[in-house]
């Protein structure tokens, strides 16, 4: 057996050596094809990382008031405040159907019952909020019809049903129970800020712009092109209206009250979709899902650019069949519900099972 002796033996002072026996060191400056080729997977690292920085940079830059770029060749524009893709692929993205729906405008209307004047200041919101109720069964708030005016949301309701809202008033002494609108409790305000249709959740990191859907995005149409809010539209498919705003950003589902109303606005958005459908809002509440808590915070920008801030009370993992909790009615609160999808597996393959609730309440 060796001793220690032997091993400090092996040790060797360089410095007691000769020089003229010390192995020459190469120069690595010297210029050498051989030694470029070996870096060669470096520059190929170096080129994918300033691509990637490109993408991810390219759509983060400071959302201006109308416009906003993204990374995969296409942008988003907001013409009377409302955002629409313009452009993709090629291809002329129509906001809505092709029926020529009109928007009414906001007009008041008195109605004589035994003697009294009773004024509707907002008939038509009146009319489509009864109709969701009887025939779609969606009673998560009134649906003011000034904000499908200022959006250029096309809505349509016929003179038969103008004149089946009159006589039903008429006959059953209705007075008007239209609750206080956003408006009167917030006035508008132009130019008061520079984002539109934005909702920011600062503590995530999520800034997205907040689309709009008409009725013709989630119900059919008869053929006098009245909607028929008994027959409501495939939403699943990626060609859908819903499936296609999404794309864009965030989106408000038509039959809910506007954000801030009374109610529930109800606002969904993907926290993962198809790897082949190109979009930076693919992943966009997957930072909230199971991990937003009560007590946070987020912001909406509507469309006059007023400010309104939201502070949860409630996030929760729901069934994806319990519809009764999803869209569950506020009737004294002013609350958004901010939902997205939790993937699981069923059948035997990668399903939406759950959904994911951030539900959050108008700080005034």
């Amino acid at each position: 057996m060796k001793s220690d002796n032997f091993y400090q033996i092996m040790i060797v002072n360089v410095s007691s050596v000769p020089p003229n026996l010390l192995p020459k060191k190469k120069n690595r400056r010297a210029f050498s094809v051989r030694n470029i080729w070996r870096l060669r997977y470096r520059v190929y690292a170096l080129i994918v990382v300033l691509v990637l920085v490109f993408f991810l940079h390219s759509g983060e830059k400071d959302i201006p008031e109308n416009i906003s770029v993204s990374g995969f060749g296409y942008y988003i524009s907001q013409e009377n405040v409302l955002a629409s893709k313009v452009d993709r692929k090629n291809d002329t993205f129509a906001f809505g159907d092709s029926i020529d729906l009109k928007v009414e405008p906001v007009e008041a209307q008195t109605i004589i019952i035994n003697g009294e004047k009773v004024t509707f200041y907002d008939k038509t919101g009146r009319i489509i909020t009864e109709k969701l109720k009887r025939d779609a069964g969606f009673d998560l708030g009134f649906i003011f019809s000034q904000p499908f005016v200022d959006l250029g949301v096309p809505i349509s309701i016929t003179s038969e049903e103008l004149k089946e809202f009159e006589d039903s008033v008429v006959a059953n002494e209705i007075k008007d129970d239209t609750p206080k609108s956003l408006d009167e409790l917030i006035p508008p305000t132009t130019g008061s800020s520079q984002f539109r249709n934005l909702l920011m959740y600062d503590k995530y990191k999520i800034r997205v712009p907040l689309i709009y859907t008409s009725f013709t995005d989630v119900f059919n149409t008869n053929p006098d092109g009245s909607i028929n809010f008994g027959s409501a539209r495939d939403a699943s498919s990626v060609d859908s209206p819903v499936q296609r705003k999404l794309q864009d950003g965030i989106v408000h589902l038509a039959y809910t009250p506007q954000p801030g109303e009374l109610g529930n606005s109800y606002i969904i958005g993907h926290s993962s979709n198809y790897s082949y459908v190109q979009s930076r809002y693919n992943s966009v509440f997957k930072p909230i899902e199971q991990r937003s808590q009560p007590g946070e915070e987020f912001v909406i920008y509507d469309r006059y650019g007023r400010e309104l801030r939201f502070r949860v009370f409630e996030a929760i993992k729901i069934s994806d069949s319990d519809v009764a909790k999803a869209y569950e009615k506020f009737p004294d609160k002013r609350v958004v519900t901010l939902q997205t999808s939790i993937l699981g597996i069923r059948n035997g393959r990668w399903e939406a099972t759950h959904r994911w609730l951030t539900r959050g309440e108008l700080v005034i």
